[in-house]
């Protein structure tokens, strides 16, 4: 059996394995971070890494995940595959302009 802390074999079953702890405190962090968009996040930790997967609609919101976990005890390293999924046009009327119809342009003259 392999630990990634001090503990002994013994102390095994009376506490969570490390992975699963420093899973569990990641994702708790970030359902408390303030951003709603980040409680969809799914935090998988394994030898002192923690793999982030999910959605999120900003690469702002991306890189707020990755430094808030980076920040826990016994994270070394963060692998962020979260995906950015960014609103289009047709999804975000607040920054598109509506566009004028010619008379032309709707019955073909």
């Amino acid at each position: 059996m392999t630990f990634s802390d001090s503990r002994s074999p013994d102390d095994a079953g009376t506490t969570a394995p490390p992975r699963e702890a420093i899973d569990r405190r990641a994702e708790r962090i970030l359902k408390q971070s303030g951003y709603s968009a980040l409680r969809e996040v799914v935090c998988e930790a394994q030898e002192g890494l923690i793999h982030l997967s999910g959605c999120v609609r900003s690469h702002y919101l991306k890189q707020i995940a990755q430094a808030t976990v980076s920040r826990i005890e016994g994270v070394h390293g963060v692998i962020n595959r979260i995906r950015v999924n960014v609103p289009g046009p047709a999804q975000d009327s607040d920054k598109t302009a509506p566009q004028p119809v010619r008379r032309g342009d709707r019955d073909g003259r």
